[in-house]
């Protein structure tokens, strides 16, 4: 009787030590295709993140990341008057998205052209200011230039020039700055930015211009 019993142990444990590496080895299985659930599942997001879209501005042909875009667009749609993105730059580590809207280049003069056409004959008496490489120059209180002030690179034949409501005026952060530039020929792009990037209005002009760049189609 005994060896009975001892055989039975012997066969319980046998058993349940079987039963353990079943149910390990469909544990381990189990946890294999999960895995591999949701690593198809973010390559999915990550190629639908990435996705270009292709669309027309003034009859130039545009494209862009798909997670920039702020308009949406239909599934016939290609053809726009304006479109709106939030373009991320990095600056010093930090990423800024910067809004960005697309129009016709007839309805949108870059800033650089309305400094000598425009802004020149509205500066106000006032004496200039100047801070960070850029003069800054109030513009007369008159119907659409209530506190703005325009800032400007007077030393470049190509100057970097933007348009600021007076930060005195303006909420904390708010994109209160407005610069314009042509995309190409035909599209422009106009660029609202917080104030607080003045300081770094070199690296953010050459970064968000490369950015532009991306948008025009190329064969």
């Amino acid at each position: 009787m005994p060896n009975q019993s001892n055989q039975k142990s012997k066969n319980s444990l046998f058993s349940n030590i079987l039963g353990m590496m079943v149910v390990l080895a469909l544990a381990g299985i189990l946890i294999v295709y999960v895995m591999e659930y949701f690593e198809k599942k973010s390559a999915k997001s990550d190629n639908q993140a990435n996705t270009e879209i292709s669309f027309s501005i003034a009859a130039a042909e545009m494209q862009a990341p798909s997670q920039w875009m702020l308009t949406n667009f239909g599934p016939d749609e290609t053809v726009f008057s304006s479109v709106d993105m939030e373009i991320p730059i990095r600056l010093d580590g930090v990423e800024h998205q910067i809004s960005v809207t697309l129009l016709p280049s007839s309805k949108a003069a870059p800033s650089a052209y309305l400094l000598d056409t425009l802004y020149i004959h509205k500066f106000d008496n006032a004496a200039s200011g100047q801070s960070y490489g850029l003069i800054i120059k109030k513009l007369k209180d008159e119907a659409g230039f209530e506190d703005e002030e325009i800032w400007y690179d007077a030393l470049s034949a190509r100057p970097f020039v933007a348009k600021c409501l007076n930060e005195g005026n303006a909420q904390l952060k708010s994109k209160n700055c407005i610069t314009t530039i042509l995309v190409n020929k035909r599209v422009s792009a106009l660029i609202k930015f917080e104030q607080g990037l003045m300081p770094q209005w070199r690296t953010f002009s050459a970064a968000i211009s490369e950015k532009l760049n991306l948008l025009n189609k190329r064969p």
